[in-house]
């Protein structure tokens, strides 16, 4: 995603950034920690969910913040379920110059789009 001149900001670079100065020694290896534990644990739970199965109504409003050019998480399996949800209030927000990283790519756009969702209707 990062050779894409359709997303904003593509210089971001995780590894780079946590081995910046600003990230003492443990930050660093919890970093790196939280990656493993993700994989092994986290992960192994959301294997045997189908959310267009398992929660096809959901009493709450539902927003989804999907970066146009993501190539990590594919947006059409989310406007799949999008149109099979039953909510009070369902919506897709796309970031058209962004990748997986929205709130990076288009940072005002995200905040200004959180708040949105979160304001009273």
């Amino acid at each position: 995603m990062a050779a894409n001149p359709k997303i904003q900001n593509p210089g971001y670079n995780t590894f780079r950034d946590v081995g910046s100065s600003e990230y003492g020694l443990l930050d660093k290896i919890n970093f790196f920690r939280g990656i493993v534990n993700t994989f092994n644990h986290v992960y192994q739970q959301l294997y045997t969910i189908d959310m267009r199965t398992d929660y096809i109504k959901l009493d709450v409003p539902v927003c989804f913040f999907l970066g146009r050019h993501d190539v990590n998480a594919p947006t059409v399996l989310v406007e799949e379920y999008v149109q099979g949800l039953d909510a009070p209030d369902k919506r897709i927000i796309w970031f058209e110059h962004s990748g997986h990283n929205p709130w990076i790519n288009e940072p005002e756009k995200f905040v200004r789009e959180v708040l949105s969702c979160f304001s009273e209707k």
